[in-house]
């Protein structure tokens, strides 16, 4: 938010979308369990899912609006 309001940007808010954190860590537990035999796709969604999990307590979900000045 800080950062909005900095860059000259007003009513700015800012929730946090905790379901949207969820619905990505089964999307990445989802990723894992799948068989990637053949599937570059999979195995990168995997790879994805591995970093993604590896900091997912470190990061959040949220969805910031504002608007510009003028």
């Amino acid at each position: 938010m800080r950062d909005l309001t900095e860059a000259g940007f007003e009513r700015v808010d800012v929730a946090g979308k905790p379901a949207w954190r969820e619905a990505e860590r089964d999307l990445y537990e989802s990723a894992l369990r799948a068989d990637a035999a053949a599937d570059p796709a999979i195995k990168s969604l995997q790879e994805e899912a591995r970093r993604g999990l590896d900091l997912f307590d470190s990061s959040r979900r949220v969805c910031a609006t504002a608007t510009a000045p003028g």
